[in-house]
């Protein structure tokens, strides 16, 4: 005797189960129901497997996602931190040595050379307030908070366009 019992994951077969045996007569309905009852935990313990793929190639994705932002941030962070120091703070160091010329002028009573040196640490400054106003816009844009994301992207293109010259 051959009995064949489905094996049902997620309301569809699977696979099946096959009994054979040549004794027929202790072959009974408990038996039979017994075996039904296993086809169906043989389901059962496939889609936990699946499920349980499913969840793992999830969870391994979000901590590629998670690593990637962190990782994205860190290279945020440096790359402020080098633009800080490479821009704005060399900026204003030539501004603190044309305030130095500025001290040097005036104590020696040179009125060309002191009107002069507060022209370029005017100068020095205003670039040095220009490049920080540059640096904040890159980190939070004042556009994105008050009128969204395509207003933003919008400033940030017609920024780049106009610093390389393109429309």
């Amino acid at each position: 005797a051959a009995i064949y019992v489905p094996i049902i994951q997620q309301d569809r077969v699977t696979g099946v189960v096959e009994c054979l045996t040549d004794d027929v007569a202790h072959v009974d309905t408990a038996l039979l129901d017994v075996i039904a009852q296993i086809g169906s935990q043989i389901g059962v313990a496939y889609d936990r497997a699946a499920r349980t793929r499913a969840f793992e190639a999830s969870e391994e994705r979000r901590r590629y996602v998670l690593g990637a932002l962190l990782r994205a941030e860190e290279d945020a962070k440096a790359q402020f931190a080098s633009d800080l120091h490479d821009d704005t703070i060399q900026v204003m160091v030539a501004a603190q040595m044309s305030i130095e010329r500025l001290e040097r002028a005036f104590a020696t009573g040179d009125t060309d050379r002191t009107g002069q040196a507060v022209a370029a640490a005017r100068e020095t400054l205003q670039e040095a307030t220009e490049r920080a106003r540059h640096l904040m816009f890159q980190l939070r844009p004042a556009v994105l908070t008050e009128r969204g994301l395509g207003a933003a992207a919008q400033a940030l293109l017609e920024d780049a366009a106009s610093a390389s010259g393109f429309e």
